[in-house]
């Protein structure tokens, strides 16, 4: 019998049909063009007329787009191409593949057994890796290449590539429009595309894996020559080692015809393609856009002007993807447009800015001009300034202003999306308040805007008026291009209308832009929005739609920079120009050519730029060797604080280590700002050499980046690279403290955290690096609690000089000379702050940076901002030079327990009450702290500041360009409005006379609100929204916060808008924490909020460390423990059962019933151990009656439905919230089974247990120190709970035997124990829990472990790097990380296949 195979990729659609012996007879290719159901009914239909299909076949489907109900086979592609491998290249070991949207990497290995090839490990890339493929074909036409071999073709032929970030394609996008607008080389940049895709295949997909020959490549770029060369070098190889096989494209649908086994009828496969067809999709969509409030200017027309005009003014804005033009003139009070132009930059910008100059010149050849001055504005700005000689060269926030103001003067909000960059502005009277620009995950609107439209065949002028007649628009992951593009193609690939999808893709647009631009700021009633995209109508809808506001378009939207910076040169016009005129521009010859500086190790490429006769321009130089002497900076004498810090940390410990002594390496990054005084001078002290890392450069950055196991922020990839250059530079130690908290100075305070990733460092590093395996460098790694004073460091430090050998006296001298190190270098840090702040004039401006210690003094992390801030003529201030120590951050925001959170949120009280200082933030992409910080830091300081993102992406420009902006804002008057914001942390007893709402997790949500009525608190869980966007809970949060904070507070809105909320007699339960991760402030936001909505009565009770027993005792928390194990034996035997049920659903209706039956029997079991004798019997442990028999009962329900078969078991850990909730996990336990699996789930009560016990282990380490009776006591009675909960839970899990044999879950100390193996014990958290029951499974046997986790969960991130040692334990078990942001992503539905996949493999090599 023949076989077909079917393979549905993002851009084309390939089939292949076998005889019986699995002998290519026919391969076929077409596009999709968006239409697969079409495409593949049209290519069928071709194959039949040419006689390929028999009447009956065994038929597979497979890819990324495949289409189920045909009646096939659907084989995941991983298993699909390892077929294909094993029947036609049985040599391949290792398969890269990349296509247009998907990445892989497999590693096949051949079963002893069957001799066939099997997975032996496979990974993906996550969606932030998304779309090689599609990125080639889309910078080809940016750049103007002709084609795409071309542009390979190029890109192979430039042995000099330009530098660009590969994590995604957006940031990759922002830096190749930096590097055009400086003058690199068109070919460099297409060299540096392919090296950057290929760079981070390396170190993104296939990270830390070993390539073992024989390689081939796949996929739709693997007839790229500059991939095969970029990707070669990247992995070790000469290119003739990377094979391309023959049938490269086809791989996947042969793979699904070789591993089809139904058989399905010809005219039964046309009937189901038909019948999809003709089908409706079911998805989630939003209201349709409306266009009835706004309006669009007219252009005025340049006739009618007088023909002789004394001055004229010339404005350029050269933009990423455009560059424009405008001449105009002043006639009375009006501004008058003589001519203008605008065309595409193409990669190209003088060569752009020389065509538009003609036109330009063309246009007003009828006017007699005495004079033309000049301005620059746009990213090129000071490139073109220089070519064309500018009078004015200004920033795009001040041009784009006084642009929109010169049509517009009674604007008061100006919203600018451009190819690239976007931007909004908040006018005063004409001045500018604030403004904002985007980040790295809002960059390319317009750019993304031409792309899609181009994907669905479109012309870019028809997609807005398309986009209005959208009726059911798709709800769209917005976060970033990237992510709306992968969902754009699932859309796609279900036949959604393109009107449709027009209109969502207009709305995410708009979506990313007000939440990652705007925010929280204020909106004004006068709105303009500007940009070429103005012209798309969709896009004004989605304005007006989603503001519900009238939006004004005004005349000529894409060229009010070039109007306004031609404005501002007008105004300011000089009596020489400086203008080199029309006619020497459009003759001038002029070279560009750059050259690698080797003055250090940032190696920077350095752009020349020369006219003939002039002088050379240098750009790109990071130190500004070379372009100081052209460039214009203030010439006030500012004294730079970052270095004279920088100068007195680096030299308080000067002692001489006699020849030959031990070399202790210290790397930089992390908190080695904080305390290096203290560690080299007891180091050095000791006669050891202290070796810190060099200062960071490009070189540590890059071999960073290419380290990291996972996705942390930026400063953890640049710790990672210190710790391998501190390694080079031939030491004996290694030196990592783990830094757990910091001091405390304000007695208010209870808690100090760093963060986890800085907690996690030495262990994340070690990791990395297999500091197990290489270097022969001993690690040291002790831990610091500087919480607990000096008794503690002065411990803590003598027990490593023990360890290294020295005797007490040695010790106690080093000791005392690390701390009195550090203390010198604060009192210095105090006085040099309190001069600084005494001398600053009360007409002075200053800026003050705020941080934490790792981005604050590292220069090249912070792109040198403190130089930045100096050449505008501003003092920079690091915030700890401030007295911060004299202001308090807890009364307002009671629950913040992370030292720099602190720190940041007293600077802003300061800042508020002086109204000299300004704020400019250091942030990262990534930071969870800062997540809800910077929130809480604007509400506090309530006045513009300047946030400023940082990633390897960044660039001078972008920067030079915000920072110019902030200087030219009004320092507008501080808000005077009192902050109201505390939550409750009161016993739960004090609101019975309230209805207490509970925020759904999972069933255990309706557990705990049984337990709380059965103590007389009306409780009851909330609605689930139907808003799978989450849209009002991300409307009100302006910051990436993890999705566990937006399910909660999106429930918590939609009730409080009900018609029927009462405010005095409703509150909210929200957990909280003392702990560094971000759910302790969760609450905390969400009463500001709320106090936002004008609702600042709504109680919000937690529940957490410091009120565990609610005021009610021992009761509560047994009755709630008890009743959730009970809850997590049922969910157990639920997924046990589930899989193998007889009838589809009888394990969920037998589930659901037996939760009823426990909430309805709670209160009599607080009867049961309430007074003397419910006390009695919880000593005596027979208090657990009623819930033993409730769970007799369900076991024998559960095991009477089901008929057991072989399945992979599956492991899931992860997040607390995320592991629990089926909507939030986009139910993985059910697609697990789905795959033919079965899931074991890490229990609710798992993370409760932990908790409780590390508290105690750490409250009695602390009493070691601290000698306090509160640690004494609270360690004692965590550890008595410890023992009563471990008793109740195996008394539980008894009661669920037999069915059950086998599955009881480890106790707390073997989650910590296993966890260890991984994470030091004091770091507290979610990621020693996933590790240590990762661990437990693993030991088990399972044939995997997912875990499940937030996007950008900082503990879940940490697990996701600690999974590649856990499978070097192991055997290489399979170990996935899904991350989730409650938006639909195929691509993370493709992973699990293909780990699934690998699941069934090692399952079957073990039968």
């Amino acid at each position: 019998m023949r076989k077909l195979g079917i393979d549905i990729g993002a851009e084309t659609l390939k089939t292949a049909i076998l005889d019986e012996k699995g002998s290519i007879l026919d391969l076929r290719l077409v596009e999709v063009q968006g239409r697969a159901l079409y495409r593949l009914n049209e290519l069928l239909s071709e194959m039949n007329s040419a006689g390929l299909l028999n009447e009956e076949m065994q038929f597979g489907i497979t890819g990324n787009g495949r289409i189920s109900g045909l009646g096939g086979d659907e084989v995941d592609e991983t298993s699909a191409l390892a077929a294909a491998c094993s029947r036609y290249y049985s040599d391949i070991r290792t398969l890269v593949e990349m296509g247009r949207e998907t990445q892989r990497f497999i590693h096949l290995a051949r079963n002893d057994r069957t001799g066939r090839l099997v997975l032996e490990d496979s990974s993906m890339g996550s969606k932030c890796a998304a779309g090689s493929g599609s990125f080639l074909d889309h910078m080809h036409r940016r750049l103007n290449f002709s084609s795409l071999t071309e542009f390979a073709d190029t890109a192979y032929q430039t042995d000099n590539p330009a530098t660009l970030s590969g994590r995604c394609a957006v940031f990759t996008e922002s830096d190749i429009v930096h590097l055009y607008q400086k003058g690199t080389p068109r070919e460099r940049i297409a060299a540096g595309i392919h090296q950057a895709i290929c760079r981070n295949y390396s170190s993104g997909i296939a990270r830390g894996k070993d390539f073992e020959q024989r390689i081939a490549l796949i996929g739709g770029v693997a007839a790229n020559r500059a991939v095969i060369k970029y990707l070669a070098q990247e992995i070790g190889l000469e290119e003739n080692d990377l094979f391309v096989p023959e049938i490269y494209r086809h791989l996947g649908a042969i793979g699904a015809a070789l591993k089809a086994a139904k058989s399905i009828v010809k005219t039964d496969l046309f009937n189901s393609l038909n019948e999809l067809a003709s089908r409706p999709f079911s998805y989630a969509y939003v209201k349709p856009l409306k266009l009835r409030l706004s309006q669009v200017m007219g252009s005025k027309k340049a006739g009618g002007y007088r023909k002789e005009i004394e001055t004229a003014a010339l404005g350029v804005d050269i933009g990423s993807v455009s560059t424009k033009a405008a001449l105009i003139t002043r006639e009375g009070d009006e501004y008058r447009v003589l001519a203008s132009y605008y065309r595409k930059t193409d990669g190209d910008p003088l060569s752009a800015v020389q065509d538009v100059l003609a036109h330009i010149e063309e246009q007003s050849s009828e006017y007699h001009i005495n004079r033309i001055v000049a301005g620059t504005t746009g990213s090129g700005r000071y490139l073109t300034g220089d070519y064309i000689g500018a009078d004015t060269i200004r920033n795009e926030i001040t041009a784009q202003a006084n642009g929109t103001a010169i049509f517009v003067p009674e604007i008061d909000t100006i919203l600018e999306i451009g190819g690239q960059d976007s931007k909004y502005i908040r006018l005063n009277k004409g001045v500018i308040v604030d403004f904002e620009m985007n980040k790295a995950c809002a960059a390319g609107c317009g750019a993304f805007l031409e792309k899609q439209a181009a994907c669905l065949d479109i012309p870019i002028e028809e997609f807005g008026d398309l986009a209005l007649k959208g009726s059911n628009p798709p709800e769209l992951d917005w976060n970033c291009t990237v992510f709306t593009e992968s969902a754009i193609l699932f859309f796609q690939q279900n036949n959604v209308p393109q009107p449709d999808l027009c209109a969502g893709i207009c709305l995410a647009s708009v979506k990313n832009y007000l939440h990652k631009n705007i925010g929280n700021r204020v909106m004004g009633e006068c709105i303009a929005f500007q940009g070429a995209v103005a012209f798309n109508a969709g896009m004004v809808a989605a304005f007006e739609t989603l503001l519900g506001k009238k939006i004004v378009v005004p005349p000529y939207p894409h060229l009010t920079g070039a109007v306004g910076v031609a404005g501002i040169a007008y105004d300011n016009c000089p009596e020489k120009t400086s203008f080199k005129g029309f006619s020497q521009l459009a003759d001038a010859i002029y070279n560009m050519s750059s050259f690698e500086c080797k003055s250090c190790p940032n190696n920077c490429d350095v752009n020349t730029f020369q006219i003939e006769g002039g002088p050379k321009y240098f750009y790109n130089d990071r130190c500004e060797k070379y372009s100081a002497v052209h460039k214009k900076v203030s010439d006030r004498c500012l004294p730079d604080l970052f270095a004279e810090r920088e100068e007195m940390l680096m030299n308080l410990c000067r002692t001489k280590a006699l020849p030959g002594a031990a070399r202790v390496g210290i790397p930089r990054g992390l908190m080695f700002e904080e305390y290096f005084p203290l560690f080299a001078g007891f180091f050095a002290e000791l006669g050891f050499v202290v070796v810190p890392s060099a200062p960071t450069n490009k070189a540590i950055v890059r071999d960073g980046i290419r380290r990291v196991m996972s996705e942390p922020c930026y400063p953890v990839k640049v710790a990672h690279g210190h710790v391998a250059d501190v390694i080079k530079k031939g030491v004996d130690y290694l030196f990592m403290p783990r830094v757990i908290n910091a001091e405390i100075n304000d007695e208010n305070i209870r808690q100090s955290y760093t963060c986890p990733y800085v907690q996690a460092g030495p262990d994340l590093t070690a990791a990395a690096l297999r500091l197990d395996e290489n270097f022969g460098v001993r690690l040291l790694s002790p831990c610091f609690f500087f919480k607990r004073g000096e008794r503690h460091v002065m411990r803590v430090l003598g027990e490593l000089g023990r360890e290294l050998g020295f005797g007490k006296s040695a010790i106690d001298r080093a000791v005392k000379a690390g701390i009195t190190a550090l203390k010198r270098l604060h009192d210095w840090v105090e006085t040099r702050g309190s001069e600084i702040y005494q001398k600053l004039g009360d007409e002075e401006e200053a800026f003050v940076v705020i941080g934490r210690p790792y981005t604050l003094y590292d220069r090249m992390v912070n792109m040198d901002i403190g130089k930045k801030i100096r050449d505008l003529g501003i003092l920079a201030i690091p915030m700890d030079f401030l007295p911060l120590s004299k202001e308090r951050s807890n009364d307002v925001w009671p629950n913040i327990f992370s030292r720099q959170i602190q720190k940041k949120l007293a600077a802003a009280k300061l800042l508020k009450r002086d109204k000299r200082l300004r704020a400019v933030i250091l942030t990262y992409f990534g930071c969870g702290p800062d997540s809800f910080a910077n929130i809480f830091f604007r509400e506090e300081l309530d006045m513009p500041c300047y946030a400023m993102q940082l990633d390897e992406h960044t660039a001078d420009a972008g920067v030079i360009t915000r920072l110019e902006a902030f200087a030219d804002t009004s320092a507008a008057a501080a808000g005077n409005k009192e902050r109201n914001i505390s939550a409750t942390d009161t016993p739960l007893a004090w609101i019975k006379e309230k209805r207490l709402w509970l925020p759904y997790a999972s069933e255990g949500a309706r557990v705990l609100a049984g337990v709380m009525r059965a103590f007389d608190i009306n409780a009851d869980v909330l609605p689930l929204s139907e808003d799978s966007g989450l849209n009002l809970a991300r409307r009100h949060i302006s910051e990436d916060v993890c999705v566990p904070m937006l399910y909660t507070t999106q429930d918590i809105i939609e009730r409080v808008m009900q018609p029927d909320f009462n405010p005095h007699k409703e509150a909210f339960f929200q957990g909280a924490s003392e702990g560094p991760c971000r759910y302790g402030m969760y609450y905390m936001l969400q009463k500001d909020i709320l106090a936002r909505l004008g609702i600042e009565e709504v109680n919000i009770v937690t529940l957490g460390n410091s009120n565990y027993d609610a005021g009610y005792g021992i009761e509560m928390p047994l009755l709630a423990w008890d009743a959730l194990v009970a809850h997590d034996m049922m969910e157990k035997m639920l997924h046990h059962a589930r899989p193998y049920e007889r009838v589809a659903g009888m394990a969920d209706r037998i589930f659901e019933r037996n939760i009823q039956a426990l909430c309805d029997l709670l209160p009599r079991q607080r009867r049961r151990i309430s007074g003397q004798r419910g006390h009695m019997r919880i000593l005596n442990g027979v208090h657990l009656t009623l819930l033993i028999d409730l769970l007799h009962s369900a076991r024998d329900e559960f095991a009477s439905v089901c008929d057991y078969c072989e399945r992979p078991l599956i492991g899931v850990v992860g997040e607390f919230y995320v592991r629990i909730h089926a909507r939030a996990n986009q139910n993985v336990m059910r697609k697990v089974e789905e795959a033919g699996g079965e899931a074991w789930l890490a229990p609710l009560t798992e993370f409760f247990g932990y908790s409780n016990l590390i508290g105690g282990i750490l409250h009695l380490d602390a009493f070691r120190d601290t000698w306090s009776w509160e640690d004494l006591k609270n360690g004692i009675s965590k550890r008595v709970l410890a023992q009563l909960a471990a008793r109740d839970e195996h008394r539980l899990f008894n009661a669920t035997l037999p069915f059950m044999k086998g599955f009881d879950d480890i106790s707390p100390q073997k989650v910590i124990a296993n966890g260890s193996n991984y994470l030091h014990r004091s770091i507290g958290g979610e990621a020693i829990c996933s590790m240590g029951k990762a661990e437990d499974f693993a030991l088990r046997g399972l044939a995997g472990v997912i875990s499940v986790i937030p996007f950008n969960c900082m503990p879940g991130n940490i697990a996701a790097s600690l999974g590649h040692k856990l499978r070097r334990f192991h055997n290489g078990i399979p170990f996935l990380s899904l991350d989730y942001d409650g938006f639909v992503d195929a691509g993370r539905d493709a992973r699990l296949a293909a780990f699934m996949a690998q699941a069934h493999d090692i399952f079957a090599c073990r039968g």
